[in-house]
């Protein structure tokens, strides 16, 4: 809890410490003389659109993700995306001036008190500039409130439910599953499935809402009967059960919300089980997530914001620099972070400050008018939470092509 007075401080030492990156200051008690400034006498730099406001020569992104645990790859992904974005800005000189972008990275290894520990730690760094935060949906939900009373904008990646954006300093890159998973219903009903199985991990809340909400509307909408439901948990390891259950009642689909590991156990044991049908994944599934699955998770579909079966614009670009960098082709999490970055870029390059609230007032305002991304071309909702249209991948023979 950061108190009035404490906030004070806070902006006030950011202020001085943002303010030197650009232009040299000399501290004089507890007041700063602002090089930029045509009065010396004058208090501060305004926050964005002023002269007095400027981009500091290095700009911290700050980075409070999953960098361990069962959910590593949501949190580092990102993170490599972002690099690559900050050397393709540094190579074009984006800003004009030399300014460079760094991230600091702090893991939160998938914990909810952990992310609320590193996000209050991070918000009170006067070096931090803006912060790309925590993948998982219950720490993202945790540490929003934190965002903005703070009032240090945040980039969340993934993070799909309810209570990640919630004002005026909390933004998203990532659409919410559910804004285009009806791509993956319409697939099964354009290719002639008519009924489905659905099981999902309960403890996820994207899962539960899409679950209990989205798909059984989209479903509806598209005359696809669900024949049955079923909950599992993130810790659940054995699915013979489930699987068993599903292969007797041999619906024409099974919908799968799993994340990628415990998906691969569930698909072995669903074709062990006897069942041949088509199965409609997540995300969670995409890039070489399914590589250690062998031959029982050839020809599962599933939608995604991004793929690197892309080949024309920024996605293409994009694919090709983080192979040079990586070695590796880029999966879904990456593109989000590399778009989160140039989001981040753009926004201070419009604003012409990289103050905190100058960043804020230049995420909205490229929000507003969107953007071509490595997902695509990028819509805002609201000028703070990204919509994409989706594209249906299938995953066969150890690579994703784009689906039939």
């Amino acid at each position: 809890m950061i108190t009035a007075k404490g906030t004070l401080m806070l902006i006030v030492s950011r202020q001085l410490v943002r303010t030197a990156g650009a232009a040299s200051v000399m501290a004089l008690g507890a007041f700063a003389l602002v090089a930029c400034s045509a009065d010396p006498a004058e208090p501060e730099p305004a926050a964005s659109g002023d002269d007095q406001c400027v981009i500091a020569d290095e700009v911290i992104v700050g980075v409070v993700n999953e960098q361990s645990g069962p959910v590593s790859y949501a949190g580092v992904g990102p993170s490599d995306g972002a690099q690559v974005a900050i050397d393709e800005l540094a190579e074009s000189d984006f800003f004009g001036n030399g300014t460079t972008l760094k991230l600091k990275i702090a893991d939160m290894a998938g914990d909810i008190e952990r992310a609320s520990s590193e996000m209050t730690k991070m918000v009170n760094d006067p070096s931090v500039s803006v912060i790309i935060g925590p993948a998982s949906s219950g720490p993202a939900s945790a540490v929003a409130p934190l965002v903005e009373q703070s009032k240090v904008p945040t980039v969340f990646t993934q993070a799909g439910s309810d209570g990640v954006v919630i004002g005026d300093w909390t933004f998203r890159t990532t659409p919410p599953t559910e804004t285009y998973y009806s791509a993956g219903l319409d697939w099964l009903k354009d290719h002639g499935y008519e009924d489905a199985a659905l099981i999902y991990d309960a403890t996820l809340p994207t899962f539960q809402h899409l679950a209990q909400e989205g798909i059984p509307a989209f479903a509806s909408e598209r005359g696809i009967d669900i024949v049955s439901t079923q909950e599992v948990q993130s810790t659940t390891q054995e699915f013979s059960s489930q699987a068993q259950v599903i292969a007797s009642e041999n619906p024409s689909a099974v919908i799968m919300l799993i994340t990628a590991t415990p998906s691969i156990t569930f698909l072995n044991q669903l074709r062990d089980s006897g069942y041949e049908g088509q199965v409609l994944a997540t995300p969670s599934q995409s890039g070489q997530n399914m590589a250690a699955g062998g031959p029982n998770v050839d020809g599962i579909v599933y939608p995604v914001p991004f793929s690197p079966a892309a080949t024309s614009g920024v996605a293409a670009s994009f694919i090709e620099r983080f192979q040079a960098t990586f070695d590796r082709t880029p999966d879904t999490y990456n593109a989000e972070g590399y778009d989160g970055l140039m989001w981040i870029a753009n926004a201070i390059k419009e604003v012409g400050c990289s103050t905190p609230a100058a960043i804020r007032d230049g995420l909205a305002a490229v929000g507003a008018k969107g953007f071509e991304g490595a997902q695509g071309p990028l819509t805002f909702e609201n000028g703070n939470d990204v919509r994409v249209a989706g594209t249906m991948i299938e995953w066969s023979d150890g690579a994703e092509h784009l689906a039939d």
